[in-house]
């Protein structure tokens, strides 16, 4: 199993100098990375993780919707070894007149019928109180997901955080959720911290990772044989230092090594 890391100034500077190494370096191709991939390269093969315009398996139009030569040139330009798209069915899909399993199986067809690598289903954050709402918890649904892989023949990118706030907005343990999934088709874990609030409950936001994170990906790394496990810590940009800290980097990336 190989080790990934979502890219900030911190992770660069910890390479640079020795206090750090990882496989591959998460990084999307939108702003604000925009003209920094050639460097990054440079350093380690490149996980691609979007390409800014929202693609997801459950979008309207995805074989005319995406810049397929683009991604493909990206893809293989920088070594990413597949392309991970959110499973995800919102309220802007189903205005567009499709069904969410009619959407979601023209949208892997076409995915999977232009790419270039593999592409992988992520598991999406299903919370209702989201402003960009999906529509219907279904998607989100370990059997949904189980289904959708099986008949497909994809593999998932399991997001622990994403599998956290689903768990939590379907009345569902966090074991019992993971246990119901594909695992066997697990190929990527994104493992980061979820957060709570008042307004929206257990949301998303991508927090250092905590004791309850690191027993619940000994309990996924049990029963599953990923090919990468990507610390999903990291921004750049001012905004974003809380969540790139140089020193909570370096030591969710040690914890991270000991699964390896």
């Amino acid at each position: 199993m190989k080790l990934g890391c979502n890219y900030s100034d911190a992770l660069m500077k910890a390479m640079a100098v020795g206090d750090a190494d990882v496989d591959y370096i998460k990084i999307g191709y939108f702003p604000p990375f925009m003209g920094m991939h050639d460097e990054v390269f440079a350093k380690k093969p490149l996980l691609i993780h979007g390409f800014g315009h929202y693609e997801h398996i459950g979008m309207p139009d995805a074989e005319g919707g995406n810049p397929w030569p683009l991604m493909n040139d990206v893809l293989t330009r920088y070594g990413s070894p597949h392309l991970a798209a959110h499973l995800a069915y919102y309220d802007s899909d189903r205005r567009n007149g499709k069904t969410m399993e009619g959407a979601v199986d023209e949208s892997l067809v076409a995915f999977k019928k232009n790419l270039a690598v593999p592409v992988l289903v992520e598991n999406i954050d299903y919370n209702p109180n989201y402003d960009k709402v999906v529509v219907s918890e279904s998607i989100a649904h370990p059997d949904y997901i189980w289904n959708v892989c099986e008949h497909h023949e994809v593999d998932l990118l399991l997001d622990i955080a994403h599998a956290a706030v689903s768990a939590d907005h379907m009345n569902l343990k966090l074991k019992d959720y993971i246990r119901a999934l594909p695992l066997n088709r697990v190929k990527e874990i994104h493992a980061t911290g979820h957060g709570y609030s008042r307004e929206l409950g257990v949301l998303d936001n991508h927090e250092m990772l905590e004791k309850g994170d690191y027993e619940i990906l000994d309990f996924i790394l049990a029963r599953s044989n990923p090919d990468i496990l990507t610390l999903e810590y990291g921004w750049p940009g001012e905004a974003f230092l809380y969540r790139s800290n140089y020193d909570k980097l370096l030591f969710q990336l040690g914890e991270l090594r000991k699964w390896l």
